[in-house]
């Protein structure tokens, strides 16, 4: 690997860090939640407001939204 390979590297790691630090671990953001009704479909119950902005242990998160 030469060092301007190593510099473009690094530099789309740093990209694609940045991408994931921008998921934020919560109700709205996992596959399982309906938003418009509050419901989380692995648990078939409306999450309390402190699950809902903290996330669950099953959150699962999907890029692809289709």
């Amino acid at each position: 690997m030469t060092k301007q390979e190593l510099h473009i590297k690094v530099a789309l790691f740093q990209r694609e860090l940045a991408d994931l630090n921008r998921i934020k671990v919560r109700c709205n953001t996992c596959e399982h939640f309906t938003e418009r009704i509050k419901r989380c479909d692995k648990h078939q119950a409306c999450p309390p407001d402190e699950v809902i902005s903290a996330g669950c242990d099953d959150w699962v998160y999907d890029p692809i939204p289709f």
